[in-house]
């Protein structure tokens, strides 16, 4: 062996992260919303193409569909809107931390 060269048995290089786990933040995590809509313009109405995870992947698509001959005048990306039972739990799970977090405030500093 040559000097100065040394041997490692305790691994094999980097970890590669999990698929589940390298997804969160990029919109694609399970069971995630579809937030973009790619849509086309056929005259009257527009019509829904695909629902993306995130806009980045959605103008991906707008790309490549202009790409294959589609005129771009008759594309769009859009974000979808959200339910209103959705904005019911983002309310109650806020209400829900602040009084968890003023629970322990309350253990710890001695109410």
């Amino acid at each position: 062996m040559p000097y100065g060269c040394s041997v490692s048995l305790s691994g094999s290089g980097p970890n590669i992260p999990s698929p589940t786990l390298s997804d969160i933040g990029k919109g694609r995590f399970p069971g995630a919303r579809r937030v973009a809509i790619l849509e086309h313009y056929d005259g009257a109405t527009w019509i829904e193409v695909g629902r993306y995870g995130n806009v980045r992947d959605a103008n991906v698509a707008l790309d490549e569909t202009i790409g294959a001959g589609a005129h771009a005048g008759t594309l769009r990306v859009t974000m979808a809107a959200r339910k209103a039972s959705t904005l019911v739990l983002l309310g109650i799970a806020a209400v829900a931390a602040i009084a968890a977090l003023a629970w322990v405030l309350y253990l710890f500093l001695g109410g």
